[in-house]
Formats: structure tokens, sequence, C-alpha cells
């Protein structure tokens, strides 16, 4: 408190001091530190282009845009921190704001330095080391722009020219889905040439077939974003899916069609699409697709093609996500009992051609982990438990079956407590020191649930002789006083 009286004072006498020198002195010191310094110039710039007796000086006003947004390509440290870059350009934008004002008698300039400030700041802004803050002075300035836009009223046709070039050509999706947005500032006339330039330059793009390579470039992607938006504003459900349908490349692309139709409760239209993509991506169909279409069997109650398709989704791949699909959707059907004895068997059959196979692959039985798992997720822990010790498993499957085992089985789960530690004592890193650690508390407790104390005293030992020389691992081990 007594240090900002001190300031506060300082500062009172300094501007009396200020008061008292002569005005033509104070000019020739402000304008000699601001040849030096950047903020005070820019501030000086933007005090005269919006304070000036003969109005408002936008020469003064652009200047100061362009100090604050250069970048120095060459000096690597001034294109490291974007929050100090922002800064320089919130002020900027702030007297730029206050130049629109409540009455908006100058939005049309406002809008001018807005699309200014845009096209200097896209630039340089992959000189910037962005930590999110120029993001959000590119949707500031946009803001501003369309609330001058709105109080403005710019010539609607030439607006909609200059938003669509923006917007067709732009690799920060400045100015994106300008048609909705703008649409109440181009009104009919703008809208007219925003879409006349879109369709022109959409009869140039080529349609994707299924199979057709889909690395999309930066137009088409753009082009396809503007006759999207164009569709919906105009509420025409049939000109979206047709600009949808220029791309049949995948099946997430026939998936999204579907959706639009279920949307707009055109269910019968939503089933067709969802068949057709699965129908011409069957060999390798997208889960979502297949999703959609067991969703609308069910909920047409042809729960057997629902199952069907579900379980050939199984075999194709036969995962745990799939597993549980099959679940999920036999279980709505009321026939789970059935299915899961099925899919047991199809696992059980897995795990045995896994087993006779010449090699097992390198990080553990695949078939056998996810018949565990599988189990574990049924609570069916001893079956689980027996699988694991016939056939194997994942090391995390290891562990949680020993967490599962250890307060009814300690003698179970101390051995895989204790080649987990074996493993991780094989690394020289400070984290697999700390969960072994933690998992010498665990054998430690097991010890005494079996009542054989001496068994982890000499366990310990064995441990310290054996990686003593791991002087960190040692150092976790002392402060954690096991012994």
């Amino acid at each position: 408190m007594v240090k900002r009286r001190h300031l506060a004072a300082g500062s009172k006498d300094l501007r009396s001091f200020l008061l008292a020198q002569e005005k033509e002195h104070l000019v020739d010191l402000l304008v000699e530190h601001a040849r030096s310094d950047e903020s005070l110039s820019r501030k000086l710039h933007l005090e005269r282009g919006t304070g000036g007796e003969g109005g408002h000086d936008l020469v003064a006003v652009r200047r100061a845009i362009a100090s604050a947004v250069e970048v120095d390509v060459d000096d690597f440290d001034s294109c490291r921190h974007g929050y100090s870059y922002a800064s320089g350009l919130y002020e900027v934008i702030d007297t730029v704001e206050g130049l629109l004002g409540d009455d908006g008698d100058h939005a049309l300039e406002v809008i001018e330095l807005c699309e200014e400030i845009l096209a200097a700041v896209e630039e340089v802004i992959e000189y910037v080391d962005d930590d999110g803050e120029v993001v959000v002075v590119l949707d500031r300035v946009q803001a501003l722009h369309l609330r001058a836009c709105q109080a403005g009223r710019p010539d609607p046709e030439e607006l909609a020219r200059r938003l669509f070039t923006w917007e067709l050509h732009d690799e920060w999706d400045v100015f994106s889905g300008a048609a909705g947005t703008y649409a109440s500032v181009l009104e009919r006339q703008g809208l007219a040439v925003y879409r006349h330039l879109a369709e022109e330059e959409w009869k140039k793009v080529p349609p994707l077939r299924p199979g057709d390579d889909r690395t999309l470039g930066d137009k088409r992607r753009a082009l396809t974003r503007i006759m999207e938006a164009l569709a919906r504003t105009s509420g025409d459900l049939e000109a979206l899916v047709a600009v949808k349908s220029r791309d049949l490349s995948s099946a997430y692309q026939y998936l999204k069609i579907a959706e639009l139709y279920r949307e707009a409760k055109q269910n019968d239209q939503a089933l067709q699409w969802a068949e057709e993509g699965w129908k011409t991506f069957s060999s390798d169909p997208d889960e979502r697709l297949v999703d959609f279409l067991c969703d609308e069997y069910q909920r047409r109650r042809r729960h057997d093609e629902a199952l069907a398709l579900s379980w050939s989704e199984l075999l194709r791949r036969t995962s745990l996500e799939n597993y549980e699909r099959l679940h999920r959707r036999a279980k709505r059907a009321r026939r789970w009992s059935e299915w899961r004895e099925k899919a047991h068997g199809f696992l059980r059959e897995a795990v045995a051609r896994e087993k006779s196979a010449a090699r097992q692959p390198p990080w553990g039985p695949i078939r056998s982990s996810l018949l565990v798992e599988v189990l574990l997720q049924e609570n069916d822990v001893e079956e689980a438990w027996r699988q694991a010790q016939d056939s194997g498993c994942r090391e995390d499957l290891w562990l949680a079956l020993a967490a599962r085992r250890e307060t009814t089985h300690p003698a179970d789960a101390l051995p895989v407590y204790q080649r987990r530690i074996g493993k991780l004592l094989q690394t020289t890193k400070n984290d697999a020191y700390r969960e072994a650690v933690q998992h010498l508390r665990k054998i430690k407790e097991l010890i005494v649930q079996l009542e054989r104390p001496q068994d982890f005293v000499t366990y310990l030992m064995g441990v310290r002789k054996e990686h003593g020389r791991k002087r960190n691992f040692i150092q976790l081990l002392d402060a954690a006083r096991l012994a």
C-alpha cells in the first residue's frame, strides 16, 4: 500500500512537471522517443487518426495498423510470441471499433480498415508462434467487419464479390460461411451475385466417385463449403444433397447424406443412401455408417438384418468395440444369450488357431487378450483368469486380473505383480521406478495377507541386491520405508 501511494505521488509530481514545460519541448521529446518505441509510435498515430481537429485521419490509422501487423521475418525472436504480437493488434482494433461508435457514421471506413487488417495479418501469421491469440484477433476483426456492414449497408453486389473471393482463396478460413453470416447484409441481389460466382466455379469441379483419390485441395474444400452454405441458406435439401453427392469417394460421404435425410425425417431416403454406401464399400466399410444402418434396421424392427450386419463386422474386424456393438444390438433385440454363445465360440476358435500358429506376435496373444478382456467386462473373473493362464494375454490385462483377484486369491495375484516389477526394473526411467515401488507396496500387503511376512523381507533383499546400482530406484525405495 505504501508503494502504491508513492507511485501515485510520483505520477502527480511528474504531471505537474510536464504541465509546466514548453509545449514544443514536450512534442520534441515524444517524437524522439516514438522513433525507438513502436508501441508509443503506434499510440500517437492512433491518437492522431481519431482525435484530430479536422476529423479522422485514416492515413495515421493505417500507419498504426502497419506498425502493429509488421513482423521481422529475419529476426527469430520477433516471430515467437503470439500474445505480445496480438496485444499490439488489440490496440488498433479498439481504435477502429471506436470509429464505428454507436451511430455507425464511419461504418464504410471501418469495413475498409477491417479488410486491410485481415489481409495484413494473413500475410505474416505463419511467422508468428501463435498460442491462439492471433486466431482470436482474426475472429474479432471479422465480427467487427460484420457489425460495420450491418451499420453501413455497403453495396451488396460489391461486398458479395469481395467475400466470395476471400472465402474461396483463403487458407485461414476468414469469412468462412459468409453466405449465411452476411445474408441479411447481402440481401437478394448480393446473394444472387455470390451464388452466380460460386456456381460458375462449381461447374469446374469434377465429381469424385468411389475409389477416387480424396486428397482435396484447399480451393475445392472451400468451394464445397460455400455451396453447402448457399444450399442451407435457401433451405433446399435436394440442393444440399446434390452438393454432397459431388464427392462419393468414401463411405463416410454416403453417411453424411443419409444423416441429412434422417434430420429431415425422410427415413426411406436415409436408409437407401446408407445401404448404397455399405454395398459400395462392403469390403472396408466405415463403422459410423454401419452403426447408422444397424440403428435404422432396428428402429424398423428388422433385427435379423442388424444382427447379421453386426456379426459380419465382428468377423471382419475382431475387436472389443465390435463385440460391444453386437452385444448392444442383440440385447435390444432380446437375443443376447444366443449371440453371446455364438460370439464366445468364435473367439475361442480364434484363440485355438492363434495358439497353434508357429509364432506369436511380440506384443502378446491378440485373440486370447480379447477374450480375457470380454470376460472381464462381463465380470466373469474366474473364467478370464483361466483363459489367461491357458493362453496368455496382454500385460495390462494381467494387472487388471490381479487387481480383481488379490482380495480373494492373493497367492494368484502375487506373481503377476512380481513379474511386472521385473519388467519395470529392466528400464532406467524414474516413472518405471515409481510404479515398481507402488507394486512393491501391493506385494507387501498380499504377503501379509498370506501371513508370510518373512517372505517379503527375503524378496525385498533380493530386489535391492539385483538393482542396487540404480541409485534413483534405491532412493525411492528407501523413501517408501517398506522394510
